[in-house]
C-alpha cells in the first residue's frame, strides 16, 4: 500500500507540473568591454490563475544599463528544434520612447505561418533582463534551442560562441 501511495503521489506531481519547464545555459567570461553574457534561459512558469508565461532571461557578469539606448541583446529561438530560427527577440532601451520605459522587449515570429509581433513585459536589474509573454504566444516544443548576443560599444558577445544552446 505504501508503494502504491508513493507512485500515486509522484504521478500527480508530474501531471500537475508537466507544463512548467525550463532550460538554461552558461557562457564563459570572455568579452571585456561589452555585455559579457554569463547565462541565458528559456522557462515556462506558472503564474496566478493557472496561466503560464514563457520567460527569456539573460544575465551578464558586469552591471549594465540599457535605458540609454547604447546596448542590446538579440535572441534567435529555434522553437521546434529543427535548426531554423522561428522567433527573434530584441531587448533594448530607447531614451526617446513615449511612453518612457527603461527597457523594451520585442518578440517577432520569423515563420510565415505564425504571424506574431509584440512588445512584451520586461523586468531588468543591473545584470539581468527578463522578457515574459503568454506561453501560447510562443509555439515551442521541448526541443527548443536558442542563441543570444549582447552588443555594447560595437563589442559583441555571442552565447554560445557557435551553434545553439538547448
Amino acid at each position: 500500500m505504501r508503494r502504491f501511495a508513493t507512485v500515486a503521489v509522484a504521478t500527480l506531481i508530474l501531471i500537475g507540473t508537466q507544463n512548467a519547464w525550463g532550460l538554461s545555459a552558461s557562457d564563459p567570461k570572455d568579452t571585456p568591454g561589452g555585455l559579457d553574457i554569463a547565462s541565458s534561459s528559456i522557462r515556462t512558469v506558472a503564474i496566478a490563475g493557472g496561466a503560464y508565461r514563457t520567460r527569456l532571461a539573460v544575465t551578464t557578469y558586469k552591471a549594465f544599463d540599457l535605458s540609454n539606448g547604447e546596448g542590446s541583446f538579440f535572441w534567435q529561438i529555434d522553437s521546434y528544434g529543427d535548426g531554423a530560427v522561428d522567433y527573434v527577440a530584441y531587448m533594448f532601451g530607447d531614451p526617446n520612447a513615449v511612453p518612457a520605459a527603461p527597457v523594451f522587449c520585442l518578440v517577432k515570429s520569423k515563420n510565415p505561418d505564425v504571424i506574431y509581433k509584440a512588445y512584451v513585459p520586461v523586468t531588468a536589474s543591473d545584470t539581468r533582463v527578463v522578457c515574459g509573454l503568454p506561453r501560447h504566444d510562443l509555439k515551442m516544443t521541448k526541443d527548443v534551442r536558442w542563441r543570444v548576443a549582447g552588443r555594447l560599444n560595437d563589442v559583441i558577445d555571442r552565447a554560445p560562441d557557435s551553434g545553439w544552446n538547448g
